[in-house]
């Protein structure tokens, strides 16, 4: 049946094809005709007669390439100027197309490839290691994305954001949102399971209940004394003068040090860490479990406002003006 259904298609690609003239099918014809007979095809093809117009056809062909010529150099000119434009909105066809694409680069293709070398670098540590994994994200979704006349940047990928939000938000078929949160998930894990070599099957499923439990823990624990006196003393004393940019970045990325394995990671009072704690196991695995299974959360209010509260208060504690790090109306991220 297979064979079959390859071959009605290639004989229907053949026969739609416009590249045949009519004295081109004739030359098929009598090749075809030529080659049933006993006397042998090469013989036949060079006494027919129709055969002979293909040196015609050759020469006309040469003319016309001339002309074609002259026409490429324009053509050439244009395509150069011409700039893709992203769509007016999505719809169903490219939201799913977008996050199945996504999940096939990151399940099979070179993004899976690079997430598995950068599993292999046990020396690097738990932040760079789960930057390094949203970097080889990003730029497989801005790769898919750009193939739909975005920008190739951060403001493509941001717009693309923008326009998904805007779909969900108008998209009346339930099932669809359901099968577009059921991708997200999926790719999501094999993401986070690639990176820190973990088995999707380990990773646990949270209520919605144990959800805002596991993150009121970790709220309060970023806002405790102890966590606010480390980042005063690690976080706030770095300066670099005459260069702003730099010493955010460091500041940012001596906060996020903090978080994953002060917060995360180490225990009160050699008691298990949060992580651990919430069945997700321990060290670098147990904290990319837990946020791989709080991912399913992301955009509930509650949890929002756990996370809004306790970053601000770390933020100020690292002399940090939140509005240097977020986007004005966006939510801060525990992650990375």
């Amino acid at each position: 049946e297979h064979t079959f259904s390859c071959i009605l298609s290639f004989s229907t690609n053949i026969g739609t094809m416009s590249l045949f003239s009519r004295r081109a099918a004739l030359v098929a014809r009598g090749l075809t005709q030529s080659v049933t007979r006993s006397q042998g095809w090469v013989a036949n093809a060079a006494k027919s007669k129709l055969v002979r117009p293909w040196s015609t056809a050759i020469l006309s062909s040469r003319s016309t390439l001339d002309h074609g010529r002259c026409f490429s150099a324009e053509a050439k000119n244009a395509m150069e100027r011409f700039v893709p434009q992203p769509p007016s909105k999505l719809t169903e066809e490219m939201a799913s197309s977008i996050s199945e694409m996504t999940e096939m680069y990151i399940d099979c293709g070179a993004a899976n490839q690079r997430l598995k070398f950068l599993a292999s670098q046990k020396d690097m540590s738990v932040v760079h290691k789960w930057q390094s994994m949203m970097e080889i994200f990003f730029s497989t979704q801005l790769h898919i994305v750009a193939g739909f006349g975005y920008q190739a940047d951060e403001k493509g990928l941001v717009h693309f954001a923008q326009d998904l939000a805007a779909f969900q938000q108008t998209c009346k078929n339930e099932d669809f949102l359901l099968l577009l949160k059921t991708n997200r998930r999926d790719t999501w894990r094999s993401l986070v399971s690639a990176s820190f070599e973990l088995d999707v099957k380990d990773i646990p499923i949270f209520s919605i209940v144990d959800a805002r439990n596991h993150m009121h823990k970790v709220s309060a624990r970023m806002s405790s004394p102890e966590v606010l006196f480390e980042i005063q003393q690690n976080v706030s004393k770095i300066q670099v003068p005459n260069n702003n940019d730099m010493e955010m970045a460091m500041k940012h990325q001596a906060l996020q040090e903090i978080i994953v394995y002060k917060v995360y990671m180490d225990g009160e009072d050699g008691k298990p860490g949060l992580v651990e704690e919430a069945g997700c196991g321990s060290g670098e695995k147990g904290y990319a479990a837990f946020q791989c299974a709080m991912a399913d959360f992301e955009g509930d209010p509650l949890i929002g406002e756990y996370t809004q509260s306790a970053m601000l208060k770390m933020f100020d504690a690292a002399g940090i003006n939140p509005g240097e790090v977020m986007e004005p109306g966006s939510q801060p991220r525990l992650t990375p």
